[in-house]
């Protein structure tokens, strides 16, 4: 059997799996999976995938080190990572660090003194 993605899944990267969670969200059945779904930004146009990692030591990370942490595509350089970052949350990044585990790319995102990761973590729904 042929493992075959509609249009939607390629450009998105979203699995089946994503679809139903999403619409488990808008029927109201699943409030846990609510932050996930909102949390997510996508632009296809600008070609910008941010996707935050809510688990527990992403969210002691957010508030000691004032980093947060995203799973992004893994084309993306630290480079095009930092200019997305500061340019969909406005902010100023001080350094990056990356790891790809399995078919995940993770950028630890550590933010200037002067903007504070809780704020977009909070914009994001993570807290």
């Amino acid at each position: 059997m042929e493992n075959k993605k509609t249009k939607m899944e390629k450009i998105t990267g979203q699995d089946s799996k994503s679809k139903k969670i999403s619409k488990k969200v808008e029927d109201g059945k699943d409030n846990n999976k609510q932050k996930e779904i909102v949390a997510r930004k996508i632009d296809i146009e600008k070609g910008i995938f941010l996707d935050p990692l809510i688990t527990e030591k992403a969210v002691m990370s957010i508030e000691r080190n004032n980093q947060i942490t995203f799973i992004v595509d893994k084309r993306n350089g630290k480079k095009q990572i930092k200019n997305d970052v500061e340019d969909v949350f406005g902010v100023k990044v001080e350094k990056i660090r990356t790891s790809i585990r399995g078919q995940e790319k993770h950028a630890y995102v550590k933010l200037k003194k002067e903007f504070l990761a809780i704020d977009i973590a909070t914009k994001l729904g993570i807290i």
